[in-house]
């Protein structure tokens, strides 16, 4: 889950893993394909919430991508105003 969409300042992400995850990254990328936005992350198991800050986006449609430890990559859409 991602909430509040559209995002202003800070977009929350809502995550459930089956597993820790360790040396996760996290990265917001524009519809343009460039990387506006990377993080190292880590994951519990169990659910998690990630703060993730935007204010210095542009005004647009993005994706937010996890990645790491062999996992299943997590893609979504959001939009920033």
């Amino acid at each position: 889950n991602l909430y509040p969409v559209p995002a202003v300042n800070v977009l929350n992400m809502s995550i459930y893993s089956e597993k820790a995850m360790t040396q996760g990254n996290l990265s917001i990328v524009g519809i343009d394909g460039a990387t506006k936005y990377s993080q190292m992350l880590n994951l519990n198991v169990g659910a998690n919430t990630i703060q993730v800050p935007v204010s210095e986006l542009s005004a647009g449609t993005y994706i937010i991508r996890i990645l790491g430890n062999g996992a299943e990559p997590i893609q979504k859409l959001f939009v920033k105003n």
